[in-house]
């Protein structure tokens, strides 16, 4: 168990890493390839920089719950960690509770369109052959036997 949580610790830290690198070239606009110089990209805002933000919240909250779970762990079965009550109330439960309840507050669902606005949008793009798309390959050429 020790080694699963130090595993998720090690993959936890990397990705956040990546992201944390990403968000810092998207921020200065210099990217890991060029772009062409009229191609500028939008900064975050409105509800995706909410959304950018509850996440690096949670992933703190469940890494510093991790990181207390390895110290409860490696104390062993008959350490003292483990045996307090209030350091594991304070570090792992209430680390859980305030990711939900950012998560919660942050929904991911909020900045998505309506289901009448993604139609809207789907009906604006009519111009399209949609059906083209979702037909096998042999049905698209004209002289296809089916």
């Amino acid at each position: 168990m020790l080694y699963s949580n130090a595993s998720w610790l090690r993959l936890s830290l990397s990705l956040s890493s990546l992201a944390l690198d990403f968000l810092r070239r998207h921020a200065h606009n210099k990217l890991v390839w060029s772009m062409s110089t009229n191609e500028t990209r939008e900064r975050f805002h409105g509800p995706i920089r909410q959304l950018t933000y509850a996440l690096a919240v949670n992933t703190s909250l469940l890494f510093v719950r991790a990181i207390y779970r390895a110290a409860e762990l490696a104390d062993g079965i008959e350490g003292t960690i483990i045996h307090t009550q209030w350091p594991f109330v304070l570090f792992d439960g209430t680390m859980v509770v305030l990711a939900m309840f950012t998560y919660n507050a942050f929904h991911v669902g909020r900045p998505m369109d309506s289901e009448q606005e993604f139609n809207d949008k789907l009906k604006s793009t009519a111009s399209r052959d949609w059906d083209s798309d979702f037909m096998p390959m042999s049905d698209r050429n004209e002289g296809a036997v089916v």
